[in-house]
């Protein structure tokens, strides 16, 4: 079966995994991901959304962290900030997702 044959619902649900992998790097996935406009448009589309609420739920059950992504999705540059009075030695971190 063809990946495209799928139902959206099935394709953005493996976006999502690709989104937030926990066994690779986005670039691992590089080759689904330049296989074709429409499923690149797919993966711009929903891995954003994916990676958005992942890391707020992070924020949310993180007491004084921020997270914030910078850059798009696929080269993604995030933002970390820790609140000062919980984490008094860093202000500041920046992370660079492969």
């Amino acid at each position: 079966m063809r990946f495209l044959a799928l139902p959206a619902e099935l394709r953005n649900q493996v976006y999502g995994l690709i989104a937030i992998s926990d066994v690779a790097t986005f670039s691992a996935y590089a080759g689904l991901y330049m296989s074709c406009h429409r499923i690149k448009s797919e993966i711009d589309a929903e891995a954003p959304k994916v990676l958005e609420t992942y890391l707020d739920s992070i924020t949310k059950r993180t007491p004084g962290v921020e997270i914030t992504a910078l850059t798009p999705f696929t080269s993604l540059s995030l933002l970390l900030t820790l609140d000062a009075a919980l984490y008094p030695d860093n202000k500041k971190a920046r992370f660079q997702h492969a």
